[in-house]
């Protein structure tokens, strides 16, 4: 069989070359200016803005922008990626402010809470990310989740998921955060060891308060009802525990030496 070639006008050929001699004109053109933007300005100074967790200090070495003799091979879209791949760092904007100055307005992440698990600690995000605590890390008064009771490796894991029980203590958190605000500022710990309880310690109070992990919601507005009672109570540096895991009911047990228990009815 033979096919027969289509007739082709010359002056399709000169048009395609033209295109393609265009085309590479222009990416010649882009290559030039792009060099060009480089050299329009110098970096002899990075300054960093908005940093709460982490001193400017420890910002400057781990984007290795301490040796000041490096920076001619800096530009603001490779200051921004240093800074932005920091774990504490969501967002950050970098502006040449002219005369050789570059400013870096960073945005950390927000945290709410501290887990411990696996012998380490981890900053945990309002979108539940587990963030690595890093050295030297200052600003952290958050309550710590503890002794999840799951066989998660969590150095594995980048988010808090529904089979992780440190989700338990968080939805503790925020409730206690959302119901009673001046508890929440107290919260030390959340221990979540338990099989079915979970025990609740506050700063500047010894003893611990019980829960249910099924029915913490409403134990906890028990717990706000009374707060102000508890807080006042003339024998509060004699109060062992708090026990609201019983229906309508919290019992406050006291240390050996003193006799008396006591029951208040919600």
């Amino acid at each position: 069989m033979f096919t027969k070639k289509a007739n082709r006008k010359p002056g399709t050929n000169k048009f395609g070359f033209a295109i393609m001699l265009f085309a590479i004109v222009g990416l010649i053109y882009l290559s030039v200016a792009l060099g060009n933007e480089e050299k329009d300005y110098s970096i002899n100074l990075i300054e960093i803005n908005g940093n709460v967790y982490l001193s400017k200090e420890e910002y400057y070495k781990y984007a290795n922008f301490n040796d000041t003799e490096n920076y001619s091979e800096l530009s603001l879209p490779i200051i921004r990626d240093r800074i932005q791949k920091h774990p504490y760092v969501k967002n950050a904007e970098v502006e040449y402010e002219g005369n050789g100055k570059v400013t870096v307005n960073i945005k950390e992440k927000l945290f709410n809470a501290v887990l411990l698990a696996d012998n380490k600690n981890y900053l945990v995000s309002d979108e539940f990310e587990l963030v690595p605590l890093q050295l030297y890390t200052q600003m952290v008064n958050y309550p710590v989740i503890i002794n999840p009771n799951d066989k998660i490796d969590y150095a594995k894991k980048k988010y808090i998921t529904n089979e992780s029980e440190s989700l338990i203590g968080l939805k503790i958190i925020s409730s206690v955060k959302l119901i009673n605000p001046e508890l929440y500022d107290l919260i030390s710990d959340v221990d979540l060891s338990g099989e079915e309880n979970i025990s609740l310690r506050l700063t500047n109070y010894e003893y611990e308060i019980k829960l249910t992990k099924k029915d913490f919601i409403r134990q906890l507005s028990y717990l706000s009802e009374i707060w102000n009672r508890l807080k006042n109570n003339q024998m509060q540096n004699r109060i062992e525990y708090v026990d609201l895991r019983f229906n309508q009911h919290v019992f406050i047990g006291f240390k050996q030496e003193s006799e008396v228990n006591g029951e208040i009815n919600s």
